[in-house]
Parts: structure tokens; C-alpha cells; sequence
């Protein structure tokens, strides 16, 4: 089996060479080997702040509220391929880790039709999203982070505290600060 593998691997090695150089010979490039030119004007970078969570602060009453909602449901998460939910015989539930008594989210497993369906789809999008100028992608990687920090934040943090068994600072430094820097 070794030894098949090594053969395949080398075979396609050769091939991907042979299929390169003759490229390179007749100067045709594929698209991966573009270098496009960027016009990207320069911005400032800044880490996201961390909030302290005082007592009677704004961000501890949103967290707060959202702790309470979040704890006082089970959320559906479905499997989304594209643009369309799948929900399987197959159900599985997230459960608090200091209390396995409650569950916090329902989700599905995937079966193999699923997973290929998902492998097709993500390649169709890629082509899309390489044909997305370089700007858009930022503003829309930007437009998200903006979205994490403010709106979402007491969200992802109410999430994470209860899913992972994270303190309050664990949470804001895990699930907001850091995430929103990674967009950014």
C-alpha cells in the first residue's frame, strides 16, 4: 500500500510538472499564478479594546440579557450548504459543560450526499469569491468585524461563557476582541 501510494504520488508529481513546464514553455499561466495589482489605500490598524464589564455598565447589562436568553433556550443549527438548510435523522445536542442538563443548541450530522454536496458547493463559491476585487473582500470582512464588535458582542461572549464554561474577561478576550481582530 506504501509503496502504490509513493508511486501515485510520484506519478503525479511528474505529471504536474511535465503539465507546468509545458505551460511555462508555451506561456500560458493559470490564474493562481496572477499577481494582481493591488490599489489598496493604506489604513490604520488598531486592536479591538477590552471591555471591563463593570457593574451597571452597558456591556454587562447587554450581557447579562444576553446570558439570560441565551440560556433559556435550545438554538436549531441546521446544516447550511449554499443557500439552503438539511436537517438529518442524525441530531445531536451541545450541553452546558458545568451543567449537562442543559442543552444549549440542537445540530445535525452530516451524511456523505451532504458532505459532497457541501465540497461542490464551496468550490463553485471560491471561484466566485476569486472574482471579488480585493477592496470588496476587505470591506466585507470589515463589515463583519464592525457587526462582531457592536451588535453581536454580548451575543458571541453569552455563547461562549455558557458553551465553554469561560469567565466574563475569557469570553470578551476569546470570543470578541480577538475575533474581531482576525476579521480585521
Amino acid at each position: 500500500m506504501v509503496i502504490t501510494h509513493l508511486m501515485n504520488y510520484s506519478t503525479r508529481l511528474w505529471l504536474v510538472l511535465q503539465t507546468s513546464s509545458a505551460n511555462i514553455r508555451s506561456g500560458v499561466r493559470c490564474l493562481g499564478s496572477v499577481v494582481p495589482e493591488l490599489k489598496i489605500s493604506d489604513f490604520d490598524v488598531k486592536n479591538e479594546p477590552v471591555y471591563n464589564y463593570l457593574k451597571g455598565s452597558k456591556e454587562r447589562v447587554d450581557l447579562e440579557k444576553a446570558l439570560n436568553e441565551t440560556a433559556a433556550k435550545t438554538e436549531d443549527v441546521p446544516i447550511v450548504i449554499g443557500d439552503k438548510e438539511y436537517r438529518t435523522k442524525d441530531v445531536r445536542y451541545q450541553v452546558m459543560p458545568h451543567n449537562h442538563k442543559k442543552k444549549l443548541a440542537k445540530f445535525y450530522y452530516a451524511d456523505k450526499d451532504l458532505v459532497n454536496k457541501a465540497i461542490q458547493t464551496a468550490c463553485e463559491a471560491q471561484q466566485k469569491w476569486d472574482r471579488v476585487p480585493i477592496p470588496e473582500r476587505l470591506r466585507i470582512w470589515e463589515t463583519a468585524a464592525s457587526l462582531m464588535a457592536k451588535e453581536y458582542r454580548a451575543k458571541l461572549n453569552a455563547a461562549t461563557m455558557l458553551g465553554q464554561a469561560k469567565t466574563i474577561i475569557q469570553a470578551e478576550i476569546d470570543s470578541a476582541a480577538e475575533l474581531v481582530d482576525f476579521f480585521r
